[in-house]
């Protein structure tokens, strides 16, 4: 699957790139392994004619006339002009290249199984978990003064309370309850995709992997990213009702570790993906910049 056909010119706008991974799957579907960077040399050959004195008797033998004499030669030499191109940043297309000739990626998630390589395009949303940490207390703050805040939901906005973590945010749930699960979680960003046909996927960006600052995003779009964006990542796990993703584990009679499990569950619907949502590991992220088509 070509990202685009031979008669269109494309610019993609990557916000994340999980490039270890990229690289170790190019390690092995290329023989030859992976290539980092590129070396051209440049060279440029020039004549240099050069006419030498030789301090010589010149003329007629015996004719008494002399004069100096000279001999031409020629010096060649060569300029060379060396560039090292980083070439690691092509590698997004290259395996995308390499998966369309396979014929291994799987449009959308519907019917894609684990391990399964996908594309799945729709809309996105994000959820920082380093930006809310930090601005929940200023949240509270404002609320308390009285100043303009976030848009709360209206049980938060009911009652005032000189204590910001007894801010009831929504059934119950204040901003102490909320700031001591996201204690719970890393310092991860989490991003929800939305396909057409009503799939939901949950996934992780790695800080490390981003084209733009996590806070900047936060900042500039809020939960929401407009426009059509483009996932591309590996299936690690499907909605709770493929029953036939687990392997049946024998029960241990192990009670504490079967009520815990319970709890783990409940944190990861309400902290995590949701039990309807398809999960993936992505490998990019981007959507398209510019697209024109080329004059034949």
């Amino acid at each position: 699957m070509a990202l685009d056909s031979q008669n269109t010119v494309s610019l993609y706008d990557f916000i994340y790139l999980d490039k270890p991974r990229i690289l170790t799957l190019l390690a092995q579907l290329s023989s030859n392994g992976v290539q980092q960077s590129l070396k051209l040399i440049n060279g440029e050959k020039t004549s240099i004619s050069v006419e030498k004195k030789m301090g010589a008797k010149a003329g007629i033998l015996g004719s008494g006339v002399s004069g100096d004499g000279g001999k031409k030669t020629q010096d060649d030499s060569t300029e060379s002009i060396e560039s090292i191109h980083d070439v690691s940043w092509s590698s997004p297309i290259q395996l995308l290249d390499l998966l369309s000739e396979l014929g291994v990626i799987h449009n959308g998630t519907e019917g894609s199984s684990l391990g399964s390589i996908v594309i799945a395009k729709g809309g996105v949303r994000i959820f920082d978990v380093m930006s809310l940490k930090k601005a929940l207390p200023v949240i509270g703050a404002m609320f308390n003064a009285g100043l303009d805040q976030p848009s709360l939901p209206p049980k938060a906005k009911q009652k005032k309370s000189k204590n910001i973590e007894d801010i009831v945010i929504e059934g119950g749930l204040t901003i102490g309850m909320v700031g001591s699960m996201l204690d719970f979680v890393n310092d991860s960003l989490q991003m929800d995709l939305f396909e057409e046909n009503g799939n939901a996927t949950w996934m992780t960006l790695s800080i490390d992997g981003l084209t733009i600052n996590s806070a900047d995003l936060a900042l500039k779009y809020g939960s929401r990213i407009p426009g059509e964006w483009i996932v591309i990542g590996i299936i690690d796990s499907l909605p709770d009702h493929y029953s036939e993703q687990y392997i049946e584990i024998p029960d241990d009679n192990n009670p504490m570790k079967s009520g815990l499990s319970g709890m783990l569950d409940a944190i990861r619907d309400n902290m995590g993906r949701k039990s309807t949502s398809y999960s993936l590991t992505p490998l990019m992220v981007f959507r398209k910049a510019i697209t024109s088509e080329i004059e034949s």
